[in-house]
């Protein structure tokens, strides 16, 4: 859990990533799930309110990719390439039910009902600092969140605490 304060110094570091030519301006604008890079829009993605305007508080959740370890699916006589294990499930949508159980949870247990907003994968905002920042790990070689188990990310938003 982490507060809900913007990312000036991600925001920064964006900025300074897309005039240095690490980053293009106008990545992923053309219909592409990831548009947290948008030039226009970096200062909205590094700020939590921009999703909840009173939001106090992010619940920033990891997920193993691999639970369980899947079975090979691919014909062995029709061979057409590897597909990442890692890639096989719908770990987003899996984490989303597992969340809106703590929301209906914390609900049941309080006296009022909060206001939340559930966001996973693609999301408008920087999900990585929200992770580190929130304890879920901390920054390695790539720019990658190092947890003990590689995580799916998912950002719970609550005006709760």
């Amino acid at each position: 859990i982490t507060n809900a304060e913007s990312f000036p110094e991600t925001e920064r570091q964006i900025r300074k990533n897309i005039e240095k030519g690490f980053i293009p301006d106008d990545i992923f604008q053309n219909g592409s799930a990831n548009v947290c890079l948008n030039l226009d829009k970096i200062k909205k993605r590094c700020n939590p309110k921009s999703i909840l305007k009173r939001a106090r508080s992010i619940i920033s959740v990891a997920q193993c990719y691999l639970i369980e370890e899947t079975e090979d699916i691919q014909d062995k006589d029709q061979p057409l390439g590897k597909i990442a294990k890692y890639d096989v499930g719908n770990f987003y949508y899996d984490i989303k039910l597992k969340l809106k159980k703590i929301v209906d949870f914390v609900n049941q247990k309080t006296e009022f009902k909060f206001k939340f907003k559930n966001k996973s994968c693609y999301v408008s905002l920087v999900e990585k600092p929200i992770a580190q920042r929130a304890g879920i790990g901390w920054y390695g070689k790539h720019s990658i969140i190092i947890t003990i188990m590689p995580p799916k990310i998912l950002l719970f938003f609550s005006d709760l605490w």
